[in-house]
């Protein structure tokens, strides 16, 4: 890679770089409960934590040597989506997960563990269909 090129590369590119390492995006996956950690327990301390971690993660791994894995071309899918989001069934799988998420972290406020705990699998569930479909995209789009 040139100099220029270097430079020309911005955070936004080397963020989806890194995070398309699947150690980036399944520690990622699976964190989703530590953000429900700071609500539940009224935490400021875990909010930080919670928060340097879901914007540390993508720049901490190293790009993938290739796209051979699931969670690779999943994150790589979500970036080309990101590009020209539209509404179909993958907004419409991201805003059930996005909107379950939202109802986990009212029902940690309100201290009420098996309802959050149903939100939280619905927008875990969901989170992973989203992401199996961009993983199709992320196929389609290089096979074009």
């Amino acid at each position: 890679m040139t100099t220029q090129q270097q430079t020309d590369r911005n955070l936004t590119d080397i963020m989806w770089e890194r995070h398309s390492n699947p150690l980036s995006a399944w520690s990622r996956i699976l964190s989703f409960p530590l953000l429900l950690a700071p609500f539940w327990y009224e935490s400021g301390l875990l909010a930080i934590v919670a928060v340097f971690w879901f914007v540390a993660n993508p720049f901490i791994f190293p790009p993938p040597s290739d796209d051979n894995a699931w969670s690779t071309r999943g994150v790589l899918g979500e970036r080309i989506w990101s590009q020209d989001i539209r509404l179909n069934a993958d907004t419409l799988i991201l805003a059930l997960s996005m909107a379950a998420a939202v109802a986990a972290i009212v029902f940690a406020l309100r201290s009420a563990f098996w309802p959050m705990m149903t939100f939280t699998a619905t927008a875990f569930i969901s989170q992973l269909w989203y992401f199996d479909r961009m993983h199709f995209l992320y196929d389609q789009h290089t096979r074009s």
